[in-house]
């Protein structure tokens, strides 16, 4: 590991983030200080209350500080979370780093290492410390799982984990969790939280909408016609929570996920990456990936096409088949926590299959990230990297093969249109970017 100190991790963070920081971790310091002096006086605390760092991490975040203290290299502490941040990173108590794409190695300062970790058993073992963080992952696998969730739903979950009726006991515990949690504090969110009582207060999965104002429109107008929750295990909700991997309780994932796995061989770290991602954009995107490209090409490129041997036609349908079930059967924010097996509004619609053979998309998709990635490598001499190019990605050259026209003024492309140059992205994500 770095031999980086909190203090220059701290650096990063403005004057209002480390008084609110501060103040969420018991310290109150002086705002009419200098930047400089204040971060000094957090990292300075931060190192001397070690314990109450560790009662107000939640559990994902001390699973990692204890693989950091017994790490033999810097490989050995990760996540496969890449859609948010630790609240340690959050707090600039940590760094990470995103060197291959599907692993990230969290780089937390020696001296905070040093300190924490006498302690870090203690913050597993603790009772209270204990019932904290399961009331986390509770809330955060609700959240998760619903979108937004108030705290009736909250409390009615807590009862059936302490298997108890007893309504101020569940809400000590409750208050109890929002006093110390920073995980909490991090997804509570009321449209005026200055003047909002306890019970108005609600809980957004922290894989929500930046807007959240528009997230809970979009719930309420797809959704508001639904009365019911379905009702969901208590294990289903602890594994939606990202304190553990993030794949929501689904019928069909378990399958999926042996079929990922057993049949096509990736390892359970990428297999969950799969069933997360899947997950991911189609509870925020609906039908696309983070890049505007439909499931099915994110599921060709990242699944299929890395596979070490390709698979044959027939087993790239089979496998098209099993995923579109499989998100057919997720929970989703939009319909209350029901699957678009109940509510077929919802379901996904597999445009590729209808469009043309799965095989030979695939296989283009194979051939052209292999190219690419000698080309980056260096593996293709610099005079055929050009030619290649622009005969496996044929837009990428279209200006050289295009003769010379008068010029015409452009008609206004709105952010949100197709893109002019024929690549069926949003233009905000391809030659708007620039």
């Amino acid at each position: 590991m770095k031999q980086k100190k909190l203090i220059d991790v701290v650096q990063r963070l403005n004057k209002k983030e480390i008084l609110r920081y501060a103040s969420n971790l018991g310290c109150e310091l002086d705002g009419n200080k200098p930047v400089k002096d204040l971060r000094r006086a957090y990292s300075e605390y931060v190192l001397a209350n070690p314990k109450e760092i560790l009662e107000r991490l939640p559990n994902r975040d001390l699973d990692i500080i204890s693989l950091a203290i017994n790490a033999k290299s810097p490989d050995e502490v990760r996540t496969l979370d890449l859609h948010q941040t630790l609240i340690m990173e959050q707090y600039g108590l940590a760094d990470a780093e995103d060197p291959r794409g599907d692993i990230v190695i969290v780089d937390i300062p020696k001296d905070l290492c040093d300190a924490l970790s006498p302690h870090i058993q203690w913050a597993f073992d603790d009772p209270a410390n204990q019932m904290r963080m399961t009331v986390e992952v509770a809330i955060d696998g609700l959240a998760n799982v619903l979108g937004i969730v108030n705290q009736e739903t909250i409390t009615d979950l807590l009862k059936t984990i302490d298997e108890s009726d007893d309504e101020e006991k569940v809400k000590k515990y409750f208050n109890q969790a929002r006093q110390y949690s920073l995980l909490l504090d991090s997804m509570e969110w009321a449209e005026d939280k200055s003047a909002a009582r306890d019970e108005d207060l609600l809980f957004v999965s922290r894989f929500g909408w930046e807007d959240l104002a528009k997230m809970k429109q979009y719930i309420d107008t797809r959704s508001k016609n639904i009365k019911d929750i379905p009702d969901f295990d208590v294990d289903g909700i602890m594994w939606a929570s990202a304190n553990r991997l993030p794949v929501l309780p689904n019928e069909r994932g378990k399958e999926f996920f042996r079929y990922l796995t057993e049949e096509l061989g990736f390892d359970t770290g990428r297999a969950y990456l799969i069933l997360f991602n899947l997950w991911y954009f189609k509870t925020r995107r609906g039908e696309y990936d983070e890049t505007d490209d439909p499931l099915e090409i994110y599921f060709l490129r990242s699944a299929l096409g890395e596979m070490p041997h390709e698979p044959s036609d027939q087993q790239a349908e089979e496998a098209m088949e099993r995923m579109t079930d499989y998100v057919n059967h997720l929970p989703l924010w939009s319909v209350a926590g029901h699957t678009a097996d109940e509510y077929p509004s919802e379901a996904f619609v597999r445009r590729l299959s209808t469009e043309k053979p799965v095989g030979p998309m695939m296989r283009k998709l194979r051939k052209q990230a292999r190219a690419l990635t000698d080309i980056l490598n260096g593996k293709i001499p610099t005079d055929m990297s050009k030619d290649m190019l622009a005969a496996l990605f044929p837009r990428l050259n279209s200006d050289a093969e295009t003769p010379a026209q008068p010029y015409l003024s452009p008609a206004k492309v709105g952010r949100n249109d197709p893109c002019p140059c024929g690549s069926g992205r949003k233009y905000k994500h391809c030659c708007g970017k620039a």
